[in-house]
């Protein structure tokens, strides 16, 4: 009996041994993945928001060029606010990307640092409140757009105003994340 178990033994080490090594080694290939997922990630993201970053840069330079347009015209009763628009080539906003993000925040969120994440978020969040000062803009354009008094021209700079702090909001959390990546 004493030799059955002996034997029993000896058969269940190296077994068990094999089966704490896969595991180990299985274990290790998991980080392996995930850090080259979360490096794969980080990177897209990054790249992404770079080009975010030029585009905002150009378009803040836009925006106070039209800040300054309407200024400059803001007593002038002759020129509607359709002719500033003109005269700086038009009003938009920049196309702020997020898919790498969204993407990312559907698999593998947990395995990022919160201070990524938070800053992400933020830029989400500076996303959404660029969305709804476009919309009241565009809304106020369709409807004052022939309008050319002093206090419309007022409202509508200021509008511009408050959308160019969005878009420097929205700047500064780009730039806060790519420190905390690099």
């Amino acid at each position: 009996m004493k030799k059955q178990i002996k034997s029993l033994v000896k058969e269940m080490i190296p077994v068990t041994l094999g089966i704490l090594i896969a595991l180990l080694l299985n274990n290790w290939k998991e980080q392996y993945d995930d850090k080259k997922f979360i490096d794969k990630v980080l990177s897209s993201v990054t790249k992404e928001l770079n080009e975010n970053k030029l585009a905002l840069d150009s378009s803040i330079i836009d925006h106070v060029k039209l800040r300054d347009t309407i200024n400059f015209y803001l007593e002038d009763d002759d020129v509607p606010i359709s002719q500033i628009i003109s005269k700086v080539k038009g009003f938009g906003a920049s196309s702020i990307k997020t898919a790498s993000w969204k993407a990312f925040l559907n698999q593998k969120i947990e395995l990022v640092d919160y201070e990524i994440i938070s800053a992400l978020s933020d830029i989400e969040e500076d996303k959404d409140h660029m969305k709804i000062s476009i919309t009241k803009i565009m809304d106020f354009l369709y409807e004052n757009m022939h309008e050319s008094g002093y206090q419309n021209k007022q409202l509508f700079q200021i509008a511009v105003n408050d959308f160019i702090f969005v878009e420097n909001e929205l700047l500064k959390g780009h730039n806060k994340y790519l420190q905390l990546v690099h």
